[in-house]
C-alpha cells in the first residue's frame, strides 16, 4: 500500500462495514488491523473481497416477485469505511431498491477536510474514469450510470466499475 494509507502514531486501520437491510442494520469489521501491513492490493482482495461480495450481494439482490418477499419502497445500503486518521473519513457506499439500478456514491471529503490528503489529483482522476462526477448537497462522487447488479457475480468490483 502506498505512504499515504499508512495510520497515525501507531493507531490501527481497519475497513468498517455497514449494512442496513430491510429493517436490519448490521455493522462488522471486513479487515481488522494486523501487526504487518497489508502489502499489494491482490492481498487486500485475497482477505477483503469474499465478504464484501457476500454483502454487496446481500444489499443489492432482490427476490423476482413482491411475493417472495419485498414491499414498493423497500431498500438497502451497504457503507464501506475507513478512517486511516480520526479527521478522515474514506468510504463508499451503495443504494438498493428492488429491480433498480444500484447508485453508487464516494465521500469526497467536503465534510471530512482530513479526507482531502487521499483523494488527490490522481484519485479524482480515477474515479472520472470511473463515472463518478460531484454532485447532490453532499457534494460526493455519485456514479454517473447507476448499474444493475442482477446476480451474485456481478458484486465482484470489476464487474460493477463496467
Amino acid at each position: 500500500m502506498s505512504q499515504e494509507r499508512q495510520p497515525q502514531r501507531g493507531r490501527k486501520e481497519k475497513f468498517h462495514v455497514s449494512v442496513q437491510e430491510r429493517n436490519e442494520t448490521i455493522d462488522e469489521v471486513l479487515l481488522k488491523p494486523v501487526k504487518r501491513q497489508v502489502a499489494s492490493l491482490e492481498q487486500l482482495l485475497d482477505r477483503c473481497l469474499p465478504m464484501l461480495a457476500a454483502r454487496l450481494w446481500a444489499t443489492c439482490g432482490w427476490p423476482e416477485s413482491m411475493a417472495e418477499g419485498w414491499k414498493v419502497g423497500d431498500f438497502n445500503f451497504l457503507v464501506l469505511e475507513t478512517r486511516p486518521e480520526p479527521d478522515a473519513s474514506i468510504y463508499i457506499q451503495f443504494w438498493s431498491e428492488p429491480h433498480e439500478p444500484v447508485s453508487a456514491e464516494v465521500g469526497s471529503g467536503e465534510w471530512s477536510p482530513g479526507t482531502l490528503k487521499y483523494l488527490r489529483a490522481e484519485r479524482r482522476r480515477q474515479l472520472k474514469a470511473f463515472g463518478f462526477e460531484i454532485g447532490g448537497r453532499a457534494k460526493n462522487w455519485r456514479s454517473g450510470g447507476s448499474r444493475s447488479i442482477s446476480t451474485a457475480s456481478r458484486c465482484r468490483p470489476a464487474d460493477t466499475a463496467r
